[in-house]
């Protein structure tokens, strides 16, 4: 909320939504929202190393150019 209300940054703040949704997507919870024996359970440092790495992946495809 910060990134798009006070900072007037909506791609980085939708960049960061979809990462964090790539994540859940994936499986990865920490213990306090999973909902089965099937969710990658990991720390709260552990989900925010791999939010951060998908962030970077979220950027460089919106980033990406492709040769022709």
């Amino acid at each position: 909320m910060m990134l798009r209300h006070s900072g007037q940054l909506e791609q980085e703040a939708r960049d960061i939504e979809q990462a964090i949704q790539l994540v859940l997507e994936a499986g990865y919870r920490t213990r306090d929202i999973a909902r089965d024996e099937s969710d990658q359970l990991a720390t709260t440092t552990e989900i925010g190393q791999l939010v951060m790495e998908a962030v970077a992946e979220v950027a460089d495809l919106r980033h990406a150019y492709h040769a022709v």
